[in-house]
């Protein structure tokens, strides 16, 4: 089915693979258009051989083996991305593979700890808030958007107009190679969803349609996480809008931010209109960040205390969630509406 969020036309042509046996390239099965050639491209050759070379990188780079926190590459501590994401996605090797080739473990038990919440915490597969209260909490108010409206917010997002140096190279290396380094894809969804207040399933939904590693079970964790309403909303108010502070993130977007794309029909009619000056950008961007401290500091409590699933009558019936550590999730929700001037929407 077409996402929501992506509108007649958009969507580039769908892609089958073989198996790949052997450990050879995937066999094509449709003729490619000029669009997935050039997407192909920029992964090739697809064999267990070249998915095991990308997993080493990780074992050559300082700042990675140094790195503990992934907020701290977000912010600057970049470390050298492997790419392995689609080779594991689409099962070209494993996350044991994966691991002895040099991957760094916590990022692959980052994957499996969202395969253990999709199956406890049902909300998260019927893609709803896991905290209903949080789930619009962060929408824009109309004093401090940078846009005049959501759509045109969204699509200028889309577009990597946003103003802010490294989310708007990391939108254009989505729609050209579909990927983008997981720290990149944090500052672009604290962007929409903090930034820019629109719905962080509009960003889910852009994702799901143009990541060639797409998996809707980390998909919908990381965006329910970025909207602040998920299982571990721990990375909140990245500061998105900063400009590249080492020679690797300079390096970046100084290749992505500019790059000449051809787009959708429905973004065409934005793809020539300039970026919001940085200085307009940045100063948006801190009054959101002071508008939503009463969410950052819920989102905390999630964080800290955890969540509460009510389960069935059978071991294999997960409910939906009822609490926040001891708190019932009414009384979470009272306290979050009582510490705000203007309580959030929860319709």
């Amino acid at each position: 089915t077409v996402p929501s969020a992506v509108r007649t036309g958009a969507l580039p042509p769908r892609l089958q693979l073989g198996s790949g046996g052997g450990g050879g390239a995937a066999a094509i099965l449709v003729p490619l258009s000029k669009w997935g050639r050039a997407v192909l491209a920029a992964w090739e050759p697809v064999t267990v051989s070249a998915a095991l070379q990308r997993a080493s990188q990780g074992l050559s780079s300082a700042a990675l083996l140094k790195a503990t926190d992934i907020g701290q590459q977000a912010q600057g501590q970049v470390c050298v991305p492997t790419g392995i994401s689609p080779f594991l996605r689409a099962g070209v090797i494993s996350p044991r593979q994966a691991l002895e080739a040099g991957v760094r473990f916590r990022d692959l038990l980052w994957r499996e700890f969202s395969y253990v919440c999709w199956r406890i915490a049902a909300p998260l597969a019927r893609g709803v808030p896991l905290i209903p209260a949080l789930g619009a909490a962060a929408l824009a108010s109309s004093k401090s958007q940078l846009f005049r409206t959501d759509d045109e917010a969204f699509d200028m997002w889309c577009l990597g107009k946003t103003g802010g140096g490294m989310v708007d190279a990391g939108m254009r290396q989505l729609w050209c190679e579909g990927w983008m380094p997981r720290h990149i894809r944090l500052l672009c969804a604290a962007c929409l969803v903090e930034g820019l207040g629109v719905s962080w399933t509009r960003g889910r939904d852009w994702f799901a349609h143009t990541l060639i590693d797409h998996d809707p079970v980390i998909n919908t964790m990381m965006w329910q996480n970025a909207g602040l309403c998920g299982v571990d909303p721990f990375y909140r108010a990245l500061k998105w809008e900063e400009v590249p502070c080492t020679v690797a993130d300079e390096k970046y977007v100084a290749e992505w931010a500019d790059r000449e794309l051809a787009w959708p029909p429905h973004l065409q009619r934005l793809a020539a209109v300039s970026r919001p000056e940085w200085q307009h950008v940045r100063t948006v961007a801190q009054e959101r960040r002071r508008d939503l401290r009463p969410v950052f500091a819920a989102a905390s409590r999630v964080c800290q205390a955890g969540l509460r699933v009510e389960w069935g009558r059978r071991d294999d019936d997960p409910g939906p969630v009822v609490g926040v550590g001891r708190v019932g999730l009414e009384t979470f929700c009272a306290g979050l509406g009582a510490c705000s001037s203007s309580p959030p929407d929860t319709r």
